[in-house]
């Protein structure tokens, strides 16, 4: 009894861990989206021989929340833009509608273009990589679901989503395509579901 107890006591105090890092990742995000639109304006200049970074956001967010990110990025010399993109479409067709972006800024820059992607950002920009890595420098994936997501579950009626899902038709067909030939980063923790 007292072994049972003891170890419900543990999978308790590691939910309550768990539960505190989602919220003051949620408030995280909600601060970069406050500060993204009281500083809109706020134009850095940009060395015209940086290196480009493109910033994609992840599912239900904007660009507004890796503002915060680009902002740091460009105070360490680095051209980045977070771009937005329908979270909500079919992410082969987001990738299309990226590609432009990434056609213009290794123009602009004469170099290839970093790609850093959150969570469904991480999806595309690994696809985009695939497809396109004559441009494209490396990728860093920041808690993509490469092997899906259950919180994805949550909203199956948005194409996206369900291309988020465990074994999903889009998650197999990036899987068999071969590996981009550019370095892939990912970083991610055991408690990326949601955030």
């Amino acid at each position: 009894y007292k072994v049972r107890l003891i170890l419900s006591f543990m999978y308790w105090k590691q939910l309550a861990r768990a539960l505190r890092s989602e919220i003051r990742a949620v408030a995280d995000i909600i601060r970069h989206h406050r500060d993204a639109l009281q500083k809109q304006n706020e134009d850095m200049p940009l060395e015209e021989h940086a290196a480009p970074v493109l910033l994609l956001h992840g599912y239900l967010v904007g660009a507004p929340s890796l503002r915060g990110q680009e902002r740091y990025l460009r105070k360490q010399g680095f051209a980045a833009f977070s771009v937005p993109y329908a979270f909500w479409e079919d992410l082969r067709k987001v990738r299309k509608s990226l590609e432009p972006t990434l056609d213009a800024l290794c123009q602009q820059y004469g170099k290839k273009v970093a790609i850093v992607g959150h969570s469904e950002g991480g999806l595309v920009s690994y696809s985009l990589a695939q497809q396109r890595p004559e441009s494209i420098d490396r990728i860093i994936a920041l808690g993509t679901p490469f092997h899906g997501t259950w919180a994805a579950y949550l909203n199956p009626f948005v194409e996206s989503a369900r291309q988020m899902l465990p074994k999903s038709d889009y998650l197999q067909e990036i899987h068999t395509q071969p590996s981009p030939s550019v370095p892939v980063i990912s970083i991610y923790t055991r408690y990326d579901e949601l955030v």
